[in-house]
């Protein structure tokens, strides 16, 4: 059976910029809920927020290099991951 396999066109690795806290802290959050749903404390649990994720993304990207750091972006879907 062959695999499909999802078009990739238009996607860009690239360094972060200042302006993309916003869409980190969105996927960020996101991430932290689907994979500790289940084993978080619930209470820590609802308090993670896209907001929150944003703000410290903010400072990371004014405060420290972050060379090592690279988001994957599209123009239409926004910031879909980092490493």
């Amino acid at each position: 059976m062959k695999r499909s396999r999802p078009e990739l066109s238009g996607y860009v690795v690239r360094a972060p910029v200042q302006q993309d806290a916003t869409g980190l802290g969105r996927m960020h959050c996101r991430v932290w809920q689907d994979t500790y749903a289940d084993s978080m404390d619930p209470p820590a649990y609802a308090a993670l927020s896209a907001e929150g994720f944003a703000d410290n993304w903010r400072r990371a990207l004014a405060a420290t290099s972050v060379a090592r750091t690279a988001v994957a972006d599209h123009p239409t879907d926004g910031i879909v991951g980092f490493i």
